[in-house]
């Protein structure tokens, strides 16, 4: 990799030096135009004073002496008005009457008059001054009780002002070079060290870019440059395992193919289910029939094709009305009517509608009921009771035990239905709520199961805001545990 002689480092040290020199160009003349303001006010307030309390004096000598005209009064008292007003003020004064001619100069040499402009506008009533390198000449005229009584002509030297002014900028020249050269030395170390940094990250990248990766960060800092030289780290090693990756990206693709095999096999499994679940029945009820145009005077036989006949048209019934319920679930809105249901009175109402089969199968059922109210549609509800309390008693054992409890907590209405049995392997606990799936398949077709039941109870439980699932239960029992919301809160607050 070639190096830039125009790299960062220097791009970076001139943007410094620029933003250096400007900033202290600009402070400078700020410094400079404050002091130029500062000294140029003083000077006016100073003159206007000396020029103010001169103009007092001559107006009360001209008051309270003999009246003469502006032009008499100046003549007689301008050279003394001059002397003394120039000792009182320690400047150079010159007094002119109101046709501009000099009648009294407190200067042995005599003051020249710098600019007549100035003069003219002094005999106008207006303030003027003129400067002439370190000389400033300031006119002001004297207002007597009838008009004017003539121009006070000040002289001063603003020398030292000037000297001052050019140590300032002498001093804010030296210490605006010496800060400016000072920050371009700290500018370059600094940015050396940021550029350096830059290098090591630049060359990391080449060495990724040639399959040479990392084996650690390469920076140890805790900034930006740190926080970048971590992404390339973490960028290396992805790529790293990426390139690995693709290594068995062949084996990867015909996992994929095999996963799409199986889920179309999944796809045929699940549409031969549902036709050998709609044949088994229609075949029974087939063959009963054909048994009885055969033999259609035994007795016994017209009692037991009967029975199974109706068992049969049952079970097709309950599979048919399983499977419509269950695709209005998936594509439709059905009918839903939520009400206040008291999960106690609902849960009594199923356990009571199931006494017979309890008593049948010789199980015992033990309650634990809270009463709590929830918002839910009656009909959805019984259905999901009937059918988990349903299945409790056919994968039951006999002479076994289905507890029923039901408790609020958190803001929700728990309700535990648990059986003794088989129970379910931990790795079928979430496929029994796939459609048409048994845990055991001979004992479903004993009980008249057909695997829709569940998936069914999930959609309604879901629909009402729900939560159905198959729990560890520690005295080894099938334990589902469904969680509705409260409807009202402990605080009586409605929801």
């Amino acid at each position: 990799m070639s190096r830039n002689p125009f790299g960062l480092t220097w791009k970076l040290t001139a943007a410094t030096a620029l933003v250096l020199v400007t900033a202290v160009a600009i402070l400078s003349l700020l410094v400079l135009h404050g002091i130029r303001t500062d000294q140029t006010r003083q000077l006016e307030e100073s003159l206007q004073h000396q020029s103010d309390t001169a103009a007092l004096h001559v107006r009360q000598l001209y008051v309270t002496g003999t009246r003469l005209t502006p032009a008499a009064f100046m003549a007689q008292y301008g050279q003394e008005l001059a002397v003394e007003l120039g000792a009182a003020a320690g400047l150079p004064v010159v007094i002119y009457d109101t046709a501009g001619q000099e009648q009294g100069n407190s200067a042995p040499a005599g003051v020249r008059r710098i600019e007549e402009q100035a003069l003219q506008h002094a005999l106008a009533g207006q303030i003027a001054y003129v400067t002439d390198n370190d000389l400033v000449e300031y006119f002001s005229p004297v207002q007597g009780p009838n008009g004017l009584l003539g121009v006070i002509q000040l002289e001063t030297s603003i020398k030292g002002q000037h000297d001052f002014y050019r140590y300032i900028q002498r001093l804010l020249l030296i210490s605006g070079s010496s800060v400016t050269l000072l920050g371009l030395v700290l500018g370059y170390l600094f940015m050396t060290r940021q550029t350096a940094a830059l290098r090591k990250l630049k060359e990391a990248a080449y060495s990724i870019r040639q399959n040479h990766f990392l084996s650690s960060p390469v920076l140890k800092r805790r900034d930006e440059l740190g926080d970048l030289d971590g992404s390339i780290y973490e960028m290396s090693r992805t790529i790293e395992s990426q390139i690995v990756s693709l290594e068995d990206e062949q084996s990867k693709l015909q996992l994929a193919v095999e996963k799409l095999q199986l889920l179309e096999q999944q796809q045929k499994q699940f549409i031969g289910n549902i036709s050998h679940e709609f044949k088994t029945p229609v075949t029974s009820i087939r063959a009963y029939a054909d048994l009885l145009q055969l033999y259609g005077d035994d007795v016994h036989l017209q009692q037991d094709a009967a029975k199974n006949i109706t068992r049969e048209a049952e079970r097709l019934t309950d599979l048919i009305d399983r499977v419509i319920r269950l695709s209005q679930l998936e594509s439709y809105d059905f009918e839903n009517i939520p009400e206040e249901v008291d999960v106690k009175n609902a849960l009594e109402e199923a356990c009571s509608r199931l006494q017979g089969k309890l008593r049948q199968h010789q199980l015992q059922l033990h309650l634990n009921l809270e009463s709590a109210l929830i918002c839910a549609d009656r009909e959805s509800l019984n259905h999901v009771f009937m059918n988990l309390l349903d299945n409790a008693i056919k994968y039951n054992e006999p002479g076994g035990l289905i507890r029923l409890n039901s408790f609020q907590a958190n803001g929700y209405v728990q309700i535990m239905i648990q059986n003794t049995g088989s129970g379910i392997p931990l790795e079928y606990r979430e496929k029994v709520f796939e459609p048409f799936f048994t845990v055991n398949p001979d004992r479903s077709r004993l009980s008249g199961g057909t695997g829709l039941g569940l998936p069914l109870v999930r959609q309604l439980v879901e629909r009402q805001h729900g939560r159905i699932e198959v729990i560890d239960d520690p005295g080894g029992l099938t334990t589902f545990r469904i969680s509705y919301p409260l409807w009202i809160t402990d605080s009586g607050e409605k929801l």
